[in-house]
């Protein structure tokens, strides 16, 4: 415990003497060595005794025995050791590679070549071909990479974590899948479990495949950086099912790349970057975070029944894929939409048709839903029916925005319908409810009755009245 001047007092109260006037007190006597710097010669005195007759130039130190030095030198030596060897063991990281085949247990000494997976150990599996591996319990160790072998066949790991946790210890790259020499990547999937890395953990992927089946990953950073920008599926990040959720604390990029999520899977980030990516699925995934399209061609591209929640912004493209529309939904599904706040001006909103849609009059489905404050979209980009293989049949949009309690609603809802523009309810012919339609709109033109002005002269009167019965019948597909 380190000596305190006797006037410095803890928890307050008033001094007894004054400040920087210690009390004297009676110590016991020590004998003290004082050695001449010119002559070298030991001088005595006690710690009691005046000390005046020095001589100048000496100083004073307390007599220590040969035994004392040896023992004071000998526990220095060993500290010195004890911290020597601790920084040399967290410095060395120890290669433990796989020995076990195509198939085993990562948690067996038996099948790496030094014993059971354990911390501050790399972890490495070079396989060609398939590896069906399990995780019996949970597993700390520095990294993992897998990857095939040089000049084979890749490799596809399947890793059954049946509930457990792997925790990945390297602050860069704990987790790595490939080094991007051809044939040597591999395709990795985990089912079942949950990965966790060094809280300041940065990970890049650069090829290969990484998919989670009700698993997550818990991560700092990461990144995907694709080999080829004209093809993306050189490196691809594939989610499934409700628990499958890959997170970042900080950000993660993906560039050239391929993201799947399906069954409600989730990527979540306080900074997502996208550039020259397709994120899709096919039922429902979530992007969680501010997500940023860069300025890339092709533009990145959200789609499917993919929902963003977060702020949007960027030159992106919204994609819906559209099918024949669920019946059970009053023939309209809501297909794709972003909960917060998105520019979507310089965003393209497009439509595309799944292969066997056959489209009809009256096929209708919410293909787009905003919840926060947003813009229209600035480009559309819908296929023209009639010149691919539907005659007489087009699109007619609907953008709905609601701001009145300034939280903003936009819906967006498509219907097909006839290229027929007398045929004013969608019904496939023109008849005597076209005429009740036009006489509802009669006057001059606003935003909402732009349609029923057939001849475009900025008024609904008796021509277009005339115009709607020179079309008279079925229309023309």
């Amino acid at each position: 415990m380190p000596l305190e001047p006797p006037h410095v007092m803890h928890g307050g109260g008033k001094l007894d003497h004054a400040p920087g006037d210690f009390p004297r007190t009676e110590a016991p006597t020590t004998r003290i060595t004082q050695w001449s710097e010119t002559d070298a010669v030991p001088l005595t005195a006690t710690r009691n005794q005046p000390t005046s007759f020095l001589r100048k130039g000496m100083s004073m130190r307390p007599t220590t025995s040969s035994t004392e030095r040896a023992t004071r030198l000998a526990t220095l030596l060993v500290i010195a050791l004890f911290v020597t060897s601790a920084v040399a063991s967290a410095g060395s990281i120890i290669t433990n590679n796989w020995i076990g085949g195509d198939a085993g247990d990562l948690n067996n000494p038996a099948n790496w070549s030094a014993g059971a997976p354990a911390s501050g150990q790399a972890l490495t599996i070079i396989q060609s071909g398939p590896l069906s591996a399990t995780l019996s319990a949970n597993l700390v160790a520095d990294s993992l990479t897998v990857h095939g072998e040089p000049g084979g066949a890749p490799t596809d790991f399947d890793l059954d974590m049946m509930g457990h946790m792997m925790t990945l210890e390297a602050p860069i790259d704990p987790l790595k899948i490939a080094d991007g020499a051809g044939d040597a990547r591999a395709a990795v999937t985990f089912t079942n479990g949950r990965v966790v890395t060094d809280p300041v953990s940065a990970l890049r992927f650069i090829a290969g495949s990484i998919s989670l089946e009700d698993t997550v990953v818990t991560t700092n950073t990461t990144e995907f950086f694709g080999p080829d920008p004209d093809d993306i599926t050189e490196l691809m990040l594939a989610l499934s099912g409700e628990k499958a959720r890959w997170e970042a604390t900080s950000s993660i990029t993906l560039q050239n790349a391929l993201l799947q999520l399906d069954f409600r899977a989730e990527v979540e980030a306080p900074d997502i970057q996208l550039s020259n990516v397709l994120a899709e699925s096919e039922t429902w995934g979530r992007i969680l975070g501010t997500v940023n399209f860069d300025e890339t061609s092709p533009p990145s591209t959200i789609k499917g029944q993919l929902g963003i929640s977060g702020v949007l912004t960027g030159p992106g493209v919204f994609e819906v894929p559209l099918e024949e529309p669920n019946p059970f939904s009053g023939g309209s599904t809501t297909l794709s939409g972003i909960s917060g706040a998105a520019d979507l001006q310089p965003m393209t909103l497009r439509i595309s048709l799944k292969e066997g849609y056959v489209p009809e009059i009256r096929d209708g489905w919410t293909v787009f839903s905003a919840i926060g404050p947003t813009t229209p979209f600035g480009h559309l980009d819908f296929p023209d029916l009639d010149a691919a293989g539907f005659p007489g049949l087009g699109w007619k949009m609907f953008d709905y925005y609601n701001d009145d309690d300034g939280s903003g609603y936009r819906v967006i809802e498509l219907v097909v319908v006839p290229l027929c523009e007398a045929d004013l309810d969608y019904n496939g012919d023109v008849a005597a409810n076209d005429i009740a339609e036009l006489l509802s709109r009669w006057g001059p033109v606003d935003e909402s009755s732009a349609r029923f002005d057939l001849n475009g002269n900025g008024a609904i009167d008796a021509a277009d009245l005339a115009e709607l019965i020179g079309r008279w019948g079925p229309c023309p597909h």
